[in-house]
């Protein structure tokens, strides 16, 4: 009885190691529509905010250097802004 426990105990262990692994696949934070320096972005470029994101999400810092090449590519990819007309 005692062995299985502990068989399940590191059952448990491993597959919750293994789960925030797996949720890592996913893509990057949306940057569409966030501009540096402004409240959305919480006051940080665009490419510090993505790197927070991902730490947010990872719980492990994005270098800086991948961070501002993912930010460059991905904003080109966002639709063009439309501004409102004033009435």
């Amino acid at each position: 009885m005692k062995t299985l426990m502990m068989s399940l105990v590191a059952m448990l262990l491993l597959v919750g190691m293994a789960l925030p692994a797996l949720s890592c696949a996913t893509t990057a934070a949306s940057l569409c529509g966030v501009r540096q320096f402004t409240r959305p972005s919480q006051y940080m470029s665009v490419a510090g905010y993505l790197r927070w994101q991902e730490y947010q999400t990872h719980t492990a810092w994005l270098p800086w250097k991948d961070a501002v090449k993912m930010a460059k590519a991905q904003l080109n990819t966002c639709p063009p802004v439309t501004r409102m007309a004033k009435r």
